[in-house]
C-alpha cells in the first residue's frame, strides 16, 4: 500500500479514521483507557471510599451511646415512653379512620339518632 492510498481511505465517507501517534499507540485507545478508569474509580474506588465512611460513621456511634447503667436505663425508659405514644397514636388513627369510613357510608337522609327536643 502506498501513502496515497492510505490517505484516500482515511478520507473516505463513513471510515473511521484512527491516527497514530508519536509512541506508537492508537488515539482510540487514549479514549478507552479513560473510560476503564472512570469505571474503575466509580464501580471500585466510591464503593471502598463509602465502607470506610459508614466504618467511621458507625465507630463514632458506637463511641457516642452512654456508658454508665444510670443513663442507659433511662434510655430505656425513655424508648419505652416512646413506644407507648407510639401505640396509642396508632390507636387514634385506626379510630378516625373507622369513624370516617362509617360516616361515608351512612346515607344522607337520616336524621340524627337523638333531636335535642328528646335530650331536653
Amino acid at each position: 500500500m502506498t501513502s496515497k492510498t492510505a490517505g484516500s481511505e482515511r478520507n473516505r465517507p463513513g471510515s473511521v479514521s484512527v491516527e497514530r501517534v508519536p509512541n506508537g499507540h492508537l488515539e482510540r485507545g487514549r479514549d478507552v483507557n479513560f473510560f476503564v478508569l472512570i469505571i474503575l474509580v466509580f464501580f471500585v474506588v466510591v464503593p471502598i471510599g463509602q465502607a470506610i465512611a459508614k466504618a467511621i460513621e458507625t465507630k463514632a456511634a458506637r463511641e457516642a451511646l452512654p456508658r454508665e447503667p444510670e443513663q442507659a436505663g433511662r434510655l430505656e425508659e425513655l424508648e419505652q415512653q416512646v413506644m407507648y405514644l407510639v401505640e396509642q397514636v396508632e390507636g387514634i388513627q385506626e379510630n378516625q379512620e373507622f369513624l370516617t369510613r362509617l360516616l361515608e357510608h351512612r346515607p344522607a337522609n337520616n336524621p340524627p339518632a337523638h333531636s335535642e327536643e328528646e335530650i331536653t
